[in-house]
């Protein structure tokens, strides 16, 4: 987030550099400036262009979040920048192929929808409330314009549509759900040996001063016995929360402003009705004669219902909404801002146990029926109190938090340390103990990976200049500024040993362990009980019957390679040998398979199988069609960037 509120253009030093970057403008003009010459765009996708700027936001984007999922400081082996700069290109180029895929084919997004989707947005809402000085700093955070945004909002509701659009129209066979239920809901019994790399351990006791030194001194191991940089940095932390927890509160002026609220409506239950449809689909491009023959087809089955045809039983056979049709239509409990708008309006509007007229939707046409309703109930003053104290405190306090914002910005750029500041708004000056870019103290400021990542930037570290606003969570904020600094090193033998030892053990621990496991498969490959093999050995025996793949109780990576083996027969005893993720080793033996029935199924089951099958379906269909529209599109991208990501 950049959270200066107003620019820090202050004291003749800044008015010099302003009037110097005046001066560029004026003799050289601002193409020359940005090298009119040079190809501007990254790609062009069937002659359309996405800008380098769009390109650059990206790789800014996918940098920041690899950076944070490394807690805020990228290891010094790894180089992600051509893996980043690839991804970022790819998604560029989709992104076009995708809005001309949309345009193409006409999509279309209402902007009550787009409006909806972005003040319901969490990242842009206080207390349950849209915030829109929240909604412009997110997006000043991110370089992203409100239209750049809404456009992007805008297709992301426009791929939810399609992605329903091919999951709502995917079909499945008899033979496929029958195929899949006998894979997914497969039982194998078997039994395992397991040997714990732990047991290993405990008898490798003859770890000497010489293999340590030698293990410490072998050049191959170096760069793990090396120090991380650590810093010391002192800071001022800035929270509503804080401020908030210190306003007083009037009660007289907390009351008023819930008898104002009735008035709007507000501190009311919100009403549930339980409802049932029945869908007639109506494809995208159908005709003005297949709407009207798909909107009789709705109107007779109201008509069989209002002479007596039982609700339930049509929409199971009738209704075209593979997840209500099995319940007679039943959708449960419905709330305001769940369904589309025209089935919302229709719902809200009706009596109990009547049923609607035909509703058109983006859907097609359905039936109603409200089931019951639970109907809208005044909340007492004492049932809010905490909320409207909540909602009044974070209100007093939010103009003091920006203020203060304001005033910090401003000191922490214009003087060398935070003394100034910290006085400025009446803090202490707290200061952090040593830490480093992987792990702060749980205790302060150095716990956020945000802080940590700062604090070794080269201008904050080097050259020991004031932080910035550090963003840790919603209006809640940092400034530091490094006061000492300890550089990586050699770690020495003394401080090493312990981990040495550690990792000699282990590694002589694995050793012995292959070779136990090794004896122990030549063993059950010749015909001795894998029970038997355990007792000789000193293995861990289990025996298990019928268990499925989402079984819990064995270690996941033996019910994977159980599920891996071919079917037990006189050639192939189906025995193998694994590793797991801990260090121990296994030997499995499958006994035997029970294929997964259908007809055994529950009806939930049933319906949960069908759903998935019909999802995977659609996801499939969905990156098909993607494809083919790729294969079709020209997709040129500029030279120098193709250089770059080579």
């Amino acid at each position: 987030m950049l959270l200066a509120i107003r620019d820090r253009v202050t004291g003749f030093l800044a008015w010099a550099v302003v009037i110097l970057i005046s001066i560029v403008f004026v003799f050289w003009g601002v193409s020359s400036y940005v090298g009119s010459d040079q190809v501007q765009y990254a790609v062009k996708v069937n002659g359309e262009e996405a800008s380098l700027r769009e390109y650059d936001r990206l790789l800014t984007q996918n940098r920041q979040q690899m950076l944070q999922s490394f807690g805020g400081r990228m290891p010094a082996y790894f180089s992600p920048e051509p893996y980043l700069r690839q991804q970022s290109l790819e998604q560029l180029i989709n992104r076009e192929l995708f809005t001309q895929f949309l345009e193409k084919y006409r999509f279309r997004v209402p902007a009550q929808q787009i409006l909806d989707s972005i003040t319901s947005d969490s990242r842009f809402q206080s207390d349950g409330k849209f915030k829109p000085e929240l909604y412009d700093r997110e997006l000043l955070s991110r370089g992203v314009s409100k239209q750049v945004y809404e456009i992007e909002t805008k297709q992301e509701i426009e791929a939810r549509q399609l992605e329903a659009g091919l999951l709502n129209t995917a079909i499945a066979t008899k033979q496929e759900i029958s195929e899949f239920a006998k894979l997914k809901h497969q039982a194998r019994t078997f039994e395992f040996v397991q040997f714990a790399l732990a047991d290993q351990k405990k008898q490798q006791t003859n770890i000497s001063e010489e293999d340590i030194k030698a293990y410490y001194n072998d050049p191959v191991n170096q760069t793990r016995f090396v120090t991380e940089e650590e810093v010391k940095v002192e800071y001022l932390e800035l929270s509503l929360q804080e401020l908030a927890s210190n306003i007083i509160v009037d009660e007289e002026e907390l009351k008023q402003e819930y008898e104002e609220g009735l008035k709007q409506g507000r501190y009311q239950s919100e009403e549930i009705r339980k409802a049932s449809h029945i869908l007639i689909k109506i494809p995208n491009d159908a005709s003005a004669e297949a709407v009207a023959e798909k909107e009789a087809e709705i109107t007779a089955l109201r008509e069989q219902i209002v002479a007596g045809g039982s609700f339930e039983d049509i929409a199971k056979e009738k209704s075209e909404d593979p997840g209500s049709a099995a319940q007679g239509g039943s959708l449960g409990d419905v709330r305001r801002g769940v369904m589309v708008k025209p089935f919302e309006d229709a719902l809200f509007a009706l009596e109990a146990n009547v049923i609607s007229e035909p509703v058109r939707s983006p859907f097609g046409f359905h039936l109603i029926r409200v089931d019951s309703i639970q109907a809208s109930v005044k909340r007492p003053y004492e049932e809010v109190s905490e909320q409207l104290e909540k909602d009044y405190r974070n209100r007093k306090a939010d103009p003091i938090f920006y203020d203060r914002l304001d005033t910090l910005e401003t000191l922490a750029y214009e003087n060398p340390d935070l003394t100034d500041a910290a006085a400025a708004i009446e803090s202490e000056l707290l200061q952090s103990d040593w830490f480093t870019g992987s792990k702060g103290d749980e205790k302060d400021v150095t716990q956020y990976p945000e802080v940590r990542a700062v604090a070794f930037e080269e201008e904050i570290l080097d050259e020991r200049h004031n932080s910035a606003a550090i963003e840790v969570g919603s209006e809640h904020v940092v400034f530091i500024r490094v006061v000492d600094h300890k550089p990586s090193g050699k770690q020495e033998l003394e401080a090493a040993k312990d981990s040495i030892v550690e990792e000699l053990k282990t590694r002589q621990a694995k050793e012995a362990l292959t070779a136990l496991a090794d004896q122990a498969l030549e063993q059950a490959q010749s015909g001795t009980e894998l029970e038997s093999v355990a007792k000789k050995s000193g293995g861990q025996y289990q025996n298990k019957e019928k268990l499925k793949r989402t079984a819990s109780g064995v270690p996941n990576e033996i019910l994977q390679a159980v599920f891996r083996l071919p079917l037990p027969s006189e050639e192939n005893k189906a025995i193998e040998k694994i590793s797991l993720n801990n260090g121990d080793a296994a030997i499995l033996r499958l006994t035997q398979v029970n294929d997964g029935d259908f007809q055994w199924l529950s009806d939930e089951e049933k319906q949960q199988d069908i759903k998935q099958i019909l999802q995977q379906r659609g996801q499939f269909d969905l990156a098909a069609l993607f494809a083919a529209f790729r294969a079709d599109s020209e997709v040129i991208i500029n030279e120098e960037l193709q250089k770059q990501n080579n």
